[in-house]
């Protein structure tokens, strides 16, 4: 699909180091997360990015050391791209045409880029102005992708 194939640079997959039952430092999966500016700045779901650590981001650019920035009250947390692992790795990326969630309609088709690929329904915006989307749990913090080209952030409840 197109709105996938333009929003494709902009995902990120995360991890973080960890050590295991032995001690010893691994790395494992933090999910996804998503570009939201041309700075390097990169937003993923604060459940699964909570706090300072080790971490890297992916995308099809190479894989690159993250800085834990922030999180923010709505549950997203913020890293920063820095620099690639292997010195070489040079980084691209696009940052996603945020749309105007008061412009969705009704019936209109998502697609939700989290820890998997999934489409849902737009049925309109709960009291906190979020989208209500029925996800798999994983999903929830993705990147929603409208088959309008434009991408919402979201966050289920």
């Amino acid at each position: 699909m197109d709105a996938l194939a333009k929003n494709r640079s902009a995902v990120f997959t995360i991890s973080k180091e960890t050590q295991d039952a032995n001690f010893q430092t691994v790395e494992v999966s933090a999910g996804l997360g998503f570009a939201v500016s041309t700075n390097g700045t990169v937003v993923a779901d604060a459940v699964l990015v909570p706090d300072k650590g080790v971490y890297y981001v992916k995308n099809d650019s190479g894989k690159f050391k993250a800085d834990f920035v922030s999180t923010d009250k709505a549950g997203f947390s913020f890293l920063k791209i820095g620099l690639p692992v292997n010195g070489t790795d040079k980084l691209t990326f696009t940052v996603p045409t945020f749309g105007d969630l008061s412009k969705m309609k009704i019936g209109q088709q998502i697609l939700v880029l989290g820890s998997t690929v999934a489409s849902s329904i737009f049925e309109g915006l709960n009291a906190n102005k979020n989208i209500n989307l029925n996800l798999i749990k994983g999903n929830e913090g993705g990147l929603g992708v409208g088959f309008r080209w434009r991408s919402y952030r979201h966050r289920t409840f």
